[in-house]
């Protein structure tokens, strides 16, 4: 039961008056066994405060603070623990509330399974050519050439 892993504890508990008899004897059986704890357990007895009765205050009750007239009151303690409460709250209702829809958020449209087209190993390509008249040279030009469309080639294990 005792042993020097939690011996401390015990003699601990022995000066308070805290052991039945038989943890008692436990304790007073381990000490015998390691002599060289005797002393630690005579610190630990050591320790142990008497109050001294003979002291005497003339003016106890006035000690006690008088109960407000006006009601209960809010102590300082209390008030703290109602806002930080409230600050708690405040800021899981903001993060909560900033963290809806967001255009990053994936939106499901229907449930209906994808149907997928077979994909050409070669991509499709359009040669570009640059087809001016007289006319369009001419003209300022406001926009820029159509580009050939992008094509990319998938690979499908």
């Amino acid at each position: 039961m005792v042993n020097l892993e939690n011996y401390e504890e015990y003699m601990m508990m022995y000066a308070d008056g805290e052991l039945n008899e038989v943890e008692t004897k436990a304790l007073m059986d381990f000490v015998a066994a390691n002599p060289e704890l005797a002393k630690e357990l005579e610190a630990y007895s050591a320790t142990k405060l008497v109050p001294d009765t003979t002291m005497v205050y003339a003016n106890k009750d006035q000690l006690m603070k008088a109960p407000p007239a006006g009601g209960r009151t809010i102590g300082m303690r209390t008030w703290w623990m109602y806002a930080a409460a409230a600050a708690v709250l405040l800021f899981t209702v903001t993060i909560m509330r900033q963290g809806g829809d967001t255009a990053d958020s994936p939106v499901v449209v229907s449930n209906t399974p994808a149907t997928t087209q077979p994909v050409s190993t070669q991509p499709t390509q359009t040669p570009v050519t640059d087809h001016k008249t007289e006319k369009d040279s001419n003209r300022e030009e406001l926009h820029s050439n159509p580009v050939s469309p992008v094509t990319h080639e998938n690979n499908i294990a």
